[in-house]
């Protein structure tokens, strides 16, 4: 079995939506989120070496997830469309906390990214979350 990539009924393009939209797809995102939990949890149970993973929250949970991500990452070359519309978006950095809120789906596509160019390990899944929990209990203390 392999991880079925969620294909939702309407657009990705997050700068696009209104905010009605951007409330139904985050309506829609909670919504199926156990039953991907769970689809995850037989995609990864169902690999050599990974059979007893249980997706149980805890960190060592997550390193272990994140080292079976690595051997799943695959790439393609982007069309000359898509290079086209990354340019005109420019720069944007995600901040994280603060003004700008905390996108992780952006930082596990750009973990992914690194995990294909082989820049990262699976092993920076967890450094990833280690960083963000940090940065959140910080500003919580504030």
């Amino acid at each position: 079995m392999s991880y079925t990539v969620i294909r939702p009924p309407f657009t990705l393009k997050f700068r696009e939506m209104s905010e009605r939209e951007l409330e139904d797809y985050r309506e829609r995102f909670l919504g199926v989120l156990s039953a991907r939990r769970g689809e995850l949890q037989e995609a990864v149970r169902l690999s050599p070496g990974f059979e007893s993973w249980t997706g149980d929250r805890s960190l060592p949970a997550l390193e272990t997830l994140g080292h079976w991500l690595a051997g799943q990452v695959e790439t393609r070359p982007r069309a000359d469309d898509e290079i086209d519309m990354i340019k005109e978006r420019g720069r944007f950095d995600i901040l994280g906390f603060g003004r700008v809120p905390l996108n992780p789906v952006r930082i596990a596509v750009t973990f992914c990214q690194g995990i294909a160019t082989g820049k990262q390990s699976g092993g920076r899944l967890k450094e990833l979350y280690d960083y963000w929990s940090r940065s959140a209990s910080a500003v919580e203390a504030n």
